[in-house]
């Protein structure tokens, strides 16, 4: 009996797993609209199956389509509290229809936005694009909605515990928003060093261009096409010397 039902539900999973595989590779082809309809017809026959809720919202918010997304991603908070990442999703397409809607009704979603952040930073001690969440929402925040440099910089300084590279990022940006430029330039160049990475020669080279040091970013956009042959370092060269 336990080997006919191990036979009878084996194709089940199996069709599940095919259908997931499906949909992401949709996703990875921006084929969104497919994408869609197919976890759709998914959730009519596994419709709390939190692994197709969650594609079914990345599938909205790649759309763009907030309202859905939200939806979604709260969904998945109530089936699943513990799991930090769909608090984070819940607060960033909260965030992102809070952006497109009249400065009124956006300040209604920012306790919402910024708890949703605090419950996943509390739930995932190392979810880097939490903090990372946290960071910009307390820069970006009027000081009368709770904005905070002293709170960003505190996200910016677990970051550096969890990843070095990250938190000075982190901190650069702080430093780059609140006008204060040594600080910025050298968090960022500590960031390279670290790093090393494409992000962080953009970033560098972003600061300086911000500062008008269009030779400093020229210095730094060589170092990173040398280094990884993308093109788009490139053409980022050539428009600023237009």
């Amino acid at each position: 009996m336990r080997l006919f039902f191990i036979l009878f539900i084996l194709p089940v999973l199996l069709s599940a797993q095919s259908t997931v595989a499906d949909v992401v590779l949709l996703i990875e082809n921006k084929k969104f609209e497919e994408a869609e309809t197919l976890t759709k017809r998914y959730l009519t026959e596994y419709p709390n199956n939190q692994e197709g809720l969650e594609l079914l919202g990345d599938v909205f918010a790649y759309q763009e389509k907030w309202d859905d997304a939200v939806l979604q991603y709260k969904k998945l908070t109530a089936l699943n509290p513990q799991k930090a990442n769909y608090h984070y999703k819940y607060g960033g397409a909260l965030s992102m229809k809070a952006i497109n809607a009249n400065v009124f009704v956006a300040t209604t979603y920012v306790s919402d936005i910024k708890n949703a952040f605090l419950e996943a930073s509390q739930l995932d001690e190392s979810h880097v694009d939490t903090r990372w969440a946290l960071v910009k929402l307390y820069i970006e925040l009027p000081f009368v909605l709770g904005g905070s440099k002293k709170q960003a910089m505190h996200y910016a300084q677990q970051l550096e515990v969890i990843s070095k590279v990250d938190g000075y990022l982190a901190k650069g940006f702080v430093y780059n928003e609140t006008d204060d430029k040594v600080n910025a330039e050298k968090f960022y160049k500590k960031a390279l060093a670290v790093g090393g990475s494409k992000t962080c020669y953009k970033e560098l080279s972003n600061f300086y261009l911000k500062h008008n040091e269009k030779e400093k970013a020229l210095h730094i956009l060589k170092q990173a096409y040398d280094k990884f042959k993308d093109v788009k370092f490139k053409e980022k060269i050539e428009e600023i010397r237009r």
